[in-house]
């Protein structure tokens, strides 16, 4: 858990900004130039939703699971050492929900300039989908923290740790390239079939809002809950 001084001063920076946002930076009406306090800075033809919005969601979809992985892993770390194994699984959970409270006090206030600004000056549609895609990537934060502890209990190091969870990212976005033109490529069409059932147990690194429903979500957190309950089996130190 991170000091109370740490979140004052994380806190006061990005409610200062959202009030900066809030107050001191304007769109003009055709969305071309944008304000803030006195200067202009041009947007171009399409305006803010060409340059911001896109802006906001490549944001939004980093963010979220990187923030998880940085403030949860210290408090998972702490709550997977016991040596009787109902005490682990017990401190996974709890470490799991105290990860989940203290990484969304982060990424929230973190992302709450850019909601201040775009509840001003997006369209609903476009809201909408920044707020979905926020969602969306919270939950991909928790499976990057229970990927984190799978990898934690059988490399024993958090630095290596951290790298193959987003080795294991990286290399889902490339399954991904797979199941789209995998039957071009020859694959079997069950192979294909069976990859994009799979692929969502790994950490996953782009978010596309059509193929995401509540099947994927089950599968993306329930496929690696399963895996670290069977890796908390191992004991910390032998007999």
């Amino acid at each position: 858990m991170t000091s109370k001084y740490i979140k004052i001063i994380w806190s006061s920076i990005f409610v200062l900004l959202s009030i900066f946002v809030g107050a001191g930076i304007s769109v003009s009406k055709d969305g071309s130039t944008l304000s803030i306090l006195t200067s202009i800075l041009p947007l171009g033809s399409e305006g803010v939703n060409a340059l911001a919005f896109t802006f906001f969601m490549g944001l939004t979809k980093w963010i979220n699971p990187i923030l998880f992985l940085c403030v949860g892993m210290s408090i998972m770390d702490e709550h997977i050492q016991a040596n009787n194994i109902s005490l682990r699984f017990a401190g996974f959970l709890n470490g799991i929900w105290l990860s989940i409270k203290e990484c969304l006090f982060y990424t929230q206030l973190f992302l709450l300039p850019f909601f201040v600004f775009a509840i001003r000056f997006f369209s609903t549609n476009d809201l909408n989908e920044l707020l979905i895609t926020n969602g969306v990537c919270i939950l991909i934060g928790i499976q990057y923290l229970i990927w984190y502890t799978i990898l934690i209990r059988l490399v024993k190091h958090s630095g290596l740790s951290i790298f193959l969870v987003l080795l294991l990212a990286e290399l889902s976005s490339r399954g991904g390239f797979l199941v789209d033109f995998g039957e071009q490529m020859g694959f079997a069409a069950d192979t294909v079939n069976y990859l994009s059932l799979l692929l969502p147990t790994l950490p996953i690194l782009f978010v596309s809002m059509d193929i995401f429903n509540p099947t994927t979500s089950l599968i993306a957190l329930g496929v690696p809950i399963v895996l670290a309950f069977l890796v908390l089996l191992i004991p910390l130190t032998k007999n």
